[in-house]
């Protein structure tokens, strides 16, 4: 299938994400989480304790990479909750996907907004689903 696609920026504003929605975005979820500090009322998700058993305990990975790059997070049973922009601008550091595929990829986005340089120790392991992840968003940011 061939399509036009047209994209336009906007503030992220945040919200809860929960209930019937979390089974739709499970997978995506750890890309949404790290976003959190980017947007304006931060982001919160419940609901979500099978992210607990996926490669790693995503909740989890997701708390200790977002605090290393000064977030402010609270880890909840099923899920967390993110500051948004006011509670400050995220900072690089060096993240520990714990192997897990979505992490590396999740925190590579997460690294494009933050001040300073940001390792992703064994960032390969992005190769699992998307193995041109890194240079697909090299081209991206060519543009």
């Amino acid at each position: 299938m061939i399509g036009d696609l047209s994209v336009r920026h906007e503030p992220l504003k945040g919200g809860t994400i929960e209930g019937d929605a979390i089974a739709q975005l499970i997978d995506e979820l750890p890309a949404i989480a790290v976003l959190g500090p980017y947007t304006e009322q931060g982001i919160e998700i419940r609901n979500a304790a099978e992210l607990r058993v996926k490669e790693s305990d995503r909740i989890s990975v997701l708390v200790e990479n977002l605090r290393r790059m000064g977030a402010k997070v609270d880890e909840l049973p099923d899920g967390l909750r993110v500051a948004g922009r006011p509670a400050g601008q995220l900072h690089g550091a060096e993240i520990e996907p714990h192997g897990d595929h979505r992490m590396a990829m999740a925190f590579a986005i997460a690294a494009l907004g933050a001040k300073g340089d940001t390792t992703i120790r064994d960032a390969e392991c992005a190769a699992v689903s998307y193995p041109d992840f890194f240079p697909a968003l090299e081209r991206l940011l060519e543009r």
